[in-house]
């Protein structure tokens, strides 16, 4: 008596075992099946018998059908929800010893995966036996939020320590962080003194994007001063000049002069400050320490002389 396959599996694609026995004419087996080979399924190993004869001649044989159970497959996500735009997600399957996923008809224990809708995932799993077990896990792809972002005043550039609005939009509630602010929320003031790229995370649920804006700083007129001489005498008088391509006006003090050169006529040390403004409004301030010479001190001696 010969069972092929000898060994099946409980459930799937290999349940079923022929049994076919020879040297007899007539056969009656233990299901109550008669006939040379029949078709068995068994649900687990089961030995069958079957009674073989010839003319008043009778024997008996036993085979046995194994039946191997089907592997129990489990699958981990290292997230069950990624965020739209191409996140992924690791699904790892554990259980047999070849793995094959779908949708796509991935091979591998472990595969990675970036859906574009929420998808189902079936692996199959195969055992060295040829017995299968399957499982499924869902993959959710929630929406990433696209960023708008805007400022005012929207164009050009602003002077150090002007206000500059803002505006971010897209996320959900006021889920916005920007740096290098450090601020929270869809509007934020900020006064930047140099040309400065401020970027906004915004969140909706788990999942974030970013966008940048770049506020211009225009820092006023680059300017130096020339003075002659450097150290004068009180009263001494000498000029100023302030030296700015960009500046289209000067304000000198102490003073409070619109002329340009300046000059002055200092008793005493002083600190002299220009400030230039540009064509845009914006103003830039230069110093100068106007050194005075003190008057010297003369002392004759004797003080009261005599003479014969």
């Amino acid at each position: 008596v010969a069972a092929s396959p000898g060994t099946i599996c409980a459930a799937g694609t290999a349940t079923n075992s022929t049994l076919t026995a020879s040297g007899a004419s007539n056969y009656t087996w233990s299901t109550g099946q008669v006939g040379a080979s029949i078709v068995v399924s068994p649900t687990s190993t089961t030995v069958y018998t079957v009674t073989a004869q010839t003319g008043t001649c009778i024997g008996t044989f036993t085979t046995e059908v194994v039946v191997t159970p089907n592997p129990n497959v489990s699958v981990v996500a290292t997230s069950t929800g990624v965020c739209s735009g191409g996140q992924s997600a690791t699904l790892t399957a554990n259980g047999a010893s070849s793995y094959v996923w779908n949708p796509g008809n991935l091979s591998g224990s472990s595969v990675t995966v970036a859906p574009a809708s929420n998808t189902t995932y079936t692996v199959v799993g195969t055992t060295t036996a040829g017995c299968q077990g399957t499982a499924s896990v869902q993959i959710q792809v929630n929406s990433t939020p696209t960023l708008l972002v805007a400022k005012f005043p929207a164009t050009g550039s602003v002077c150090i320590g002007d206000p500059v609005t803002l505006f971010a939009t897209g996320a959900i509630g006021s889920n916005y962080t920007w740096t290098p602010s450090n601020q929270i929320g869809g509007i934020v003031i900020v006064t930047p003194s140099v040309t400065t790229a401020y970027t906004v995370v915004g969140a909706a649920g788990s999942c974030t994007s970013s966008a940048t804006v770049t506020v211009f700083v225009d820092p006023g007129p680059s300017m130096t001063i020339t003075a002659t001489p450097t150290i004068s005498c009180p009263g001494a008088t000498t000029s100023l000049n302030a030296l700015a391509p960009t500046a289209v006006g000067f304000t000198w003090n102490p003073g409070n002069s619109n002329s340009n050169p300046f000059v002055v006529t200092p008793t005493v040390s002083t600190i002299y400050s220009v400030t230039g403004v540009n064509s845009n409004g914006c103003r830039s301030t230069y110093t100068i320490n106007k050194l005075v010479a003190p008057v010297p001190t003369i002392t004759i001696l004797p003080a009261s002389p005599s003479l014969c």
